[in-house]
C-alpha cells in the first residue's frame, strides 16, 4: 500500500470520527509543522502552543477536507494561519536560528570577501552576520517573511508555498525577490558602516 493511499484510508476514519487515526497523523506531521511555527515565530514556548492550535483546527476541519491538495499541504496552510494570526496579534517578530541560511546569499562580492581572510576576528564577524541576517529576516512584511522561511529553511517548492499561501506562483516568486533585496540591503548598509563588535576589537587591540 502506498503512502498517500494509506493516508487517504486513514483521513477517512478521522473523518469518520476515530480520534486514534488522527494521532498517526499528529505523530507523521508534527516535527515538520513545528519547525516551520518555530521559524515563522522564533520562540519555543509560543510555537509549541500555535503548532497545537494547528492541529486542533486540523481536527475539528477535518470534515471539510476534500483531498484536492495532500494532507501535508492543506495542514501546513493551517499552520501558516496560525502563525499569521499570532505576529500579527503580538505585533513583533520574535528572534529565530538562521544557521541553515547561508549569509553570503546576501552579500555582494566586496563583503563575501571580509569572511575569506585567516583573520582571528572571521569567526566573531561571522557570528554577528548571521544576528544582522536574522534581525533583517524579521523585520521583513509577514507575508514576505513566510515565503522566504518556506522557501529557505524549508525547502518547500514555489508551487507549493503558492498554495498553502492561496496566491499564484508569480507573486510568491515576487514576495522571494523583494524579500531577499530587502535582506541583502540591510545587511549590505550595516556591514558596510564596519561599525561591528569585532572592529571595534580590532580598534582596542592595536
Amino acid at each position: 500500500m502506498s503512502v498517500a493511499i494509506e493516508e487517504t484510508r486513514i483521513i477517512k476514519e478521522c473523518q469518520r470520527g476515530n480520534v486514534d487515526a488522527f494521532s498517526i497523523l499528529i505523530e507523521r506531521y508534527k516535527d515538520r509543522v513545528y519547525s516551520l511555527v518555530y521559524q515563522l515565530i522564533g520562540d519555543h514556548n509560543s510555537a509549541d502552543d500555535v503548532t497545537q492550535e494547528t492541529f486542533i483546527r486540523a481536527y475539528r476541519g477535518l470534515k471539510n477536507f476534500q483531498g484536492k491538495s495532500s494532507f501535508y499541504t492543506w495542514v501546513y496552510r493551517i499552520a501558516v494561519n496560525c502563525s499569521y494570526r499570532y505576529l500579527r496579534k503580538n505585533m513583533s517578530f520574535l528572534r529565530k536560528t538562521t544557521n541553515e541560511i547561508d549569509p553570503a546569499v546576501y552579500m555582494d562580492d566586496r563583503l563575501k570577501g571580509r569572511f575569506s581572510s585567516n583573520s582571528p576576528y572571521a569567526n566573531v564577524e561571522l557570528k554577528e552576520t548571521m544576528e544582522i541576517l536574522s534581525r533583517a529576516i524579521d523585520k521583513l512584511p509577514v507575508k514576505h517573511k513566510m515565503a522566504l522561511v518556506m522557501y529557505e529553511f524549508q525547502g518547500l517548492s514555489i508551487q507549493d508555498i503558492a498554495e498553502i499561501m492561496k496566491t499564484s506562483p508569480g507573486t510568491i516568486k515576487s514576495r522571494l525577490h523583494h524579500a531577499r533585496m530587502k535582506v541583502r540591503n540591510s545587511m549590505s548598509q550595516v556591514l558596510s558602516s564596519g561599525r561591528t563588535q569585532s572592529k571595534d576589537i580590532s580598534v582596542q587591540t592595536n
